[in-house]
């Protein structure tokens, strides 16, 4: 037993301790800080002491008889105890911790945040094992009810980093029946990636624990019933945060729920045209503005899905029609190719083309010409116009475009038959 605890509690937990140099890394290098975390309960790739000290305590835990309760028990415990122990002060009698103080280096002489975010990222390790051992789950769930006002509302940035991590590991399988834990962890996710500029590592924890959970059926479930809420603060949201994870989130939410996001479809549209114009005039040309490429990824998601209400259309082209006036100034922006196929999508739902989407249509040719006479995106785009908008867009218009197109056909047939014949001829030569 005595080395079983040695094993946990004096190796693998006193290894898995952030270092000086992880938590100036939290302060300057927040995107290699969360990597770490994560690949430390995941899958232990960047062979630092740390993640081999992880693939110890989780090694440990399969393998050997009672290791990964004994593990769960001294984690949770190790929590209240550090989140309730003045400075320097032993454990309460009767306890298990107060069983292995004396004994234990890690437990008498580390400071009660270490404690604390130790066990934590250790508890994240046993994600793995909850959804087969209910009593672990049981664990882990009562510390974190027990102790939620102290954690939510700790002042370590290291806690607040360390929590986002564990209910990112283990949300999908805890508070399942609790209604009220399940709020104030959605609460704190969302709270966490709006604090992006004064705490960025934190910010960027929750927004991947968003991400992960929302991938998840029984999340997406329990998810459903405050998709209405979330719709309304994720508009709010879009104006302040850059973080990629929010935006995959927000592609995923608005795809699954479209129905229940429907009453803020419009307004999102009008937000992201903002921040990408806002971000457009902030950002010279020589850089590729992520924040601009991800709001265009969301566009064009809802835009390309099936699910797309006809009744938004009209108010939909009207919020993105600041973003389809860049086409008569192509060669000032990079986002061209999202703004064709956003406006073929938009064509194929309406199945006709609206005014506005007619008045876009001279511009095309630009892009054509911007790329040398290559139509890619905008092959696509041409075709919409002429399937649907033989009514709406001019006959010398159209007839041009189809010309364009017959062109393209015609070479690339010529360029067949030429082939074939180069063929035969060689099949002759050879026969003779």
């Amino acid at each position: 037993m005595q080395h079983k605890n040695t094993l946990i509690l004096d190796i693998s937990m006193m290894l898995l301790k952030t270092t000086s140099r992880e938590h100036e890394l939290m302060q300057t290098d927040a995107v290699n800080f969360v990597t770490l975390a994560l690949d430390t309960c995941t899958n232990h790739e960047s062979k630092v002491p740390k993640t081999e000290a992880m693939s110890l305590l989780k090694e440990l835990c399969v393998s050997v008889d009672g290791c990964l309760s004994a593990a769960t028990i001294y984690c949770t415990e190790l929590i209240a105890f550090g989140l309730n122990r003045k400075s320097g002060e032993p454990p309460a009698n009767n306890t298990t911790i107060s069983q292995l103080y004396s004994a234990s280096p890690f437990i008498s002489k580390t400071s009660n945040e270490l404690i604390i975010e130790t066990s934590l990222i250790a508890i994240a390790n046993f994600n793995c094992m909850t959804y087969r051992r209910k009593d672990i789950a049981g664990l882990i769930e009562g510390v974190v009810t027990k102790c939620a006002d102290l954690l939510y509302t700790s002042s370590s940035r290291l806690i607040r980093c360390r929590l986002a991590l564990l209910l990112r590991c283990c949300g999908k399988n805890i508070c399942e029946k609790r209604v009220d834990l399940f709020e104030r962890m959605i609460k704190f996710f969302f709270s966490g990636v709006a604090r992006e500029k004064e705490e960025l590592a934190f910010a960027l924890q929750c927004a991947d624990a968003l991400k992960y959970l929302v991938s998840f059926d029984a999340f997406r479930a329990r998810l459903k019933p405050y998709v209405g809420e979330i719709a309304i603060e994720l508009c709010k949201m879009v104006t302040i945060v850059s973080i990629p994870a929010f935006y995959d989130f927000l592609t995923r939410i608005t795809n699954v729920y479209t129905e229940l996001v429907e009453t803020q479809l419009v307004n999102l549209m009008h937000v992201l045209a903002e921040r990408i114009i806002r971000e457009e005039v902030f950002t010279e040309k020589s850089n590729n503005n992520m924040t601009i490429n991800q709001c265009w990824n969301v566009i064009r998601a809802i835009c390309e899905q099936g699910k797309l209400y006809p009744e938004h259309l009209d108010e939909i082209e009207t919020a993105l029609l600041p973003l389809f006036e860049y086409v008569v100034r192509l060669n000032e922006i990079d986002f061209d190719d999202d703004i064709v196929q956003v406006v073929t999508a938009l064509i194929g739902h309406r199945k006709g083309v609206s005014e506005n989407m007619a008045k876009l249509f001279p511009y095309l040719m630009n892009f054509f010409y911007k790329y040398e006479n290559m139509f890619g995106s905008l092959f696509l785009a041409l075709n919409a116009y002429i399937y649907y908008g033989k009514d709406t867009v001019s006959y010398t218009h159209l007839r041009a475009h189809e010309t364009s197109l017959h062109l393209v056909c015609r070479l690339l047939l010529e360029k067949k038959k030429k082939n074939k014949t180069k063929q035969k001829k060689k099949k002759i030569n050879k026969q003779k």
